[in-house]
């Protein structure tokens, strides 16, 4: 058998339809792929999203709000003078209700 024979033998031998087929399901396998990985990505990205900016604390508001609530609950001056005083908020309603009247 030559050369030529031999080529023309396996190209009779090859399943042309069957590679065609192959090659159609790999490439669907691949896009479902590439859309499954991009549809992974938005969900990471939004939980991301959702823990950084919803569900986050931040340190410095957490650290103002905290030093807020002290002002608010602690006995102090005002002023340099020294002529006010802050009280906390449960004395000062307290004593505001005793100057109404009320108990």
């Amino acid at each position: 058998m030559n050369d030529e024979q031999h080529a023309d033998r396996w190209l009779k031998d090859v399943n042309v339809p069957l590679i065609l087929l192959i090659g159609v399901i790999s490439g669907l396998l691949l896009l479902i792929i590439a859309i499954g990985a991009q549809g992974w990505y938005y969900y990471e990205a939004a939980r991301e999203r959702q823990v950084k900016v919803y569900e986050g604390q931040y340190r410095d508001l957490v650290e103002l709000r905290q030093q807020q609530q002290q002002r608010l609950e602690t006995l102090r001056w005002v002023d340099e003078d020294r002529t006010r005083a802050a009280i906390p908020l449960e004395q000062a309603f307290d004593r505001y209700l005793e100057q109404q009247g009320q108990p």
